[in-house]
């Protein structure tokens, strides 16, 4: 079902994303934040709580393919629970807390609020990893992105997702959504490829 060796999550310093670095990492968030803005888009728009937790749950969903656990035969969209998942968690928050503050978001707060009902997403975040999953793999070979820090391309495009949506969205209740989607994706399911 998941064709991906098990490695370790590295710290993004480690040189993951080949020659380019984190150049190449900035430069493949940008493009998939625009893509998925470019998928969800319709007449009205596009609905930032959404594409916000499209980003986060495929970062989220990275971090869970990468441990390799045996997902077949389980219900797509019920829970599973990994050490792994676990312990590279707190890796993600500080690259999110990172690219907050480079796009000039505040990095300390925000991340423990619950969102108000109203800013919920429109889809679910199993359903948005299954839109966007192969159009976000798709991507990354032009970046030289290595499977490592996938999930990393992911949780930075959720931030500046946060930061485009600054206007008519609270950055606070955006990165509160970014992180509850990034830990649901984690520690979901998913459905099979």
């Amino acid at each position: 079902m998941f064709k991906r060796p098990k490695q370790p999550f590295r710290d993004p310093a480690e040189n993951t994303a080949g020659s380019n670095g984190l150049g190449a990492l900035d430069a493949a968030s940008t493009t998939f934040a625009e893509l998925i803005v470019k998928r969800l888009q319709d007449e009205r728009g596009v609905h930032a709580e959404t594409a916000i937790t499209a980003a986060g749950s495929i970062a989220g969903n990275c971090l869970l393919r990468a441990t390799r656990h045996d997902l077949h035969g389980l219900t797509p969209g019920s829970a599973v629970f990994t050490e792994e998942v676990n312990e590279a968690g707190p890796k993600i928050i500080d690259v999110m807390s990172d690219a907050c503050s480079i796009q000039g978001i505040d990095p300390r707060t925000g991340w423990n609020l619950q969102p108000p009902a109203e800013n919920n997403s429109l889809r679910s975040g199993i359903e948005l990893t299954r839109l966007l999953r192969s159009d976000f793999e798709s991507m990354l070979p032009a970046y030289g992105i290595g499977q490592r820090i996938e999930p990393l391309v992911a949780a930075v495009a959720a931030i500046k997702l946060v930061k485009m949506a600054s206007g008519t969205l609270d950055p606070e209740i955006g990165k509160a959504i970014a992180i509850r989607a990034v830990v649901a994706g984690s520690k979901t399911v998913p459905f099979p490829d």
